[in-house]
């Protein structure tokens, strides 16, 4: 370490005054369709196109600026050079605020990422700090408040979303195996999947226990919740079914069937609303994006097993943000999935 020091010490000082670079970021999808687009249907009037892929911190690429020696130099003796870029391992669940902030959660490296595509920012939130992330599964917001579920810890993580410091673990008697997360703003309401129990809990606004959601059918491990205006999506993964549920009504939809054609539910995980109504499944099983109508009805499905673009490999979580981009986390690929809905309504 001595000779490392009294080597840069030299080196530093023949360099002194010289121009050198360092790096800004700009955020870019790291796979894109730029020669022509890629899109669904690929026939008649096409409703989503892929924008790219986001896969870490080298979704953010560099330009270059002067910069004086001594902070390169300083760069290079703490370890910042030679420091490879955190990437996705596994990807599981989703969130997204209106800042256009992307929030991941990661299984395969228990962390969660932060993806800022306005002010080129990046963060990786790992077992630190506080935080003991074990199997960091369904993402939701709250105000500046990120909320993680964690299915081994069996707890619910709260983080600063912009800072990613721990505010507070909460743990519940009722709750062995956290998934999916859902807040109802105006109900001033959590939802969370429990897995192990097959069954959905309620939270009040202080993440107070208040106890199990009534008018649900018989439940064979739920995972991920959505929630818009009073309706409730369950993901019903070992059961093959996803669930609408009114909060106020107490009707129950329920989507698709089992089956083996595209269209048909065999592993549901990931679900979400867009701005319009329209739903979001993604069938991990045969690997696709399925979208239904508000009505329940199967409209199109997008990808299928590869690791080609706009395919996937055991898809897991999805969300829509404020734009009608939609979101895909896509596991076994490392990476999420971006498509853009090209329709007006």
């Amino acid at each position: 370490m001595v000779m490392r020091l009294l080597a840069c010490a030299v080196i530093w000082l023949s360099l002194a005054g010289c121009a050198s670079v360092e790096t800004q970021a700009r955020f870019e999808f790291s796979s894109q369709y730029s020669s022509f687009p890629l899109v669904w249907p690929s026939v008649d009037v096409p409703r989503y196109q892929y924008l790219g892929d986001i896969i870490g911190e080298q979704n953010f690429h560099h330009e270059y600026v002067q910069q004086s020696t001594m902070a390169r130099f300083w760069q290079w003796l703490i370890g910042e050079a030679d420091k490879l870029p955190k990437q996705l391992a596994r990807p599981q669940g989703l969130a997204v605020d209106g800042e256009g902030r992307l929030y991941v959660s990661d299984v395969g490296s228990a962390a969660v990422l932060m993806f800022d595509t306005k002010t080129n920012q990046f963060a990786y939130w790992g077992t630190e700090n506080g935080r003991a992330f074990q199997s960091p599964v369904g993402l939701a917001i709250k105000d500046n408040s990120l909320l993680v579920a964690d299915s081994e810890a069996a707890c619910i993580w709260e983080l600063d979303r912009l800072s990613g410091k721990l505010l507070k673990r909460h743990e519940f008697n009722s709750i062995a195996q956290p998934v999916g997360l859902a807040w109802a703003a105006n109900r001033r309401q959590w939802f969370i999947s429990d897995a192990q129990n097959h069954s959905i809990h309620m939270l009040d606004e202080n993440l107070a226990y208040a106890g199990l959601l009534a008018n649900v059918p018989e439940l064979n491990r739920p995972t991920f919740l959505a929630y818009r205006d009073g309706q409730l999506l369950i993901a019903d993964t070992l059961a093959a079914k996803v669930y609408r549920l009114s909060l106020d009504s107490g009707e129950l939809l329920s989507l698709g069937q089992r089956g083996d054609r595209v269209g048909n539910l065999n592993r549901p995980k990931g679900v979400a609303f867009d701005g319009a109504g329209r739903i979001y499944v993604v069938e991990s099983y045969f690997d696709h994006l399925l979208i239904f109508n508000q009505q329940g009805e199967f409209l199109l499905p997008i990808g299928g097993s590869g690791a080609e673009p706009g395919n996937f490999m055991l898809p897991s979580g999805v969300v829509v943000d404020g734009q009608n981009r939609v979101y895909v986390s896509d596991m076994l690929n490392g990476r999420v999935t971006v498509f853009q809905y090209l329709g007006t309504e």
